[in-house]
Order: C-alpha cells, then structure tokens, then sequence
C-alpha cells in the first residue's frame, strides 16, 4: 500500500493559530500520528492539527520523514492573503466556485446592457460651475 501524501498548512481553530495535517484516509498514518506527543485530532476539522509554531512544524516534519512519509508544505509558503484581514475563528473557502445564478447574472449583464447602444455611446465629461 502506497503511503499517502500529508499536507501541512496553517488554519484558525479555537481562536489559536494552528498546523493542520491532512491526508487521504490512512489507518497506520492515523495511529503513527496518534503516538506524536502534541498533536490533536479535531472532529469538527476532521483533521489532526498542533499548535502552530516553527520549531513544532519542523519536529512533526522530521518524525513523519522518518517513516518514508512525503510532506507538501507549499501551503505554508504561500502568500495569497493577508492573515490581518481573517478575523480568528472563521473559515475561509479559496477557489470558492461561480454559482449558477451568478453566472446567469453575468450573462444578462453580457447580452444586455454591454450590447446595447447606450453602452457604445461615448462618454462626455462636464464640469458643472
């Protein structure tokens, strides 16, 4: 059996900053991780995870290096936001997807308004004294 990839990235849970591990359902990397001395399994994250911190991040990435686990941390790198704008305890979806009605939205927008000769009209600026 293939040992599955384990995926560090960083969350929010409790209020605390977080390391969050996961993977693709494996029982003897779920008891391996289990024997590590500060990790938490959280069912609301279906998750392990331990405090976030360098030195826990790398102690966690050598135990599981020692078993011939493979480590994907590029979520940890990653830049895309700006934690201040994430108020603690709340979730943040990433490549949430366009719904429907969203679509149709810009679609009425697109056949509409874009195509008509109110939007070809040019634009006249005045400064009004």
């Amino acid at each position: 059996m293939e040992k599955p990839v384990v995926l560090f990235s960083k969350s929010n849970h409790k209020g605390k900053e977080i390391l969050l591990v996961g993977f693709a359902h494996n029982s003897k990397l779920y008891e391996y991780l289990n024997t590590y001395d500060g990790i938490f399994w959280s069912k609301s994250l279906k998750s392990f995870y331990l405090p976030y911190s360098r030195p826990a991040t790398n102690d966690l990435f050598q135990y599981l290096r020692k078993e011939g686990y493979f480590i994907d941390y590029s979520a940890l790198k990653s830049k895309v936001t700006s934690e201040k704008n994430i108020p603690l305890g709340k979730k943040v979806i990433l490549g949430q997807q366009i719904t429907d009605k969203d679509k149709n939205q810009m679609k009425s927008l697109q056949n509409g308004w874009l195509k008509s000769d109110i939007a070809r009209t040019p634009l006249i600026l005045m400064k009004v004294c």
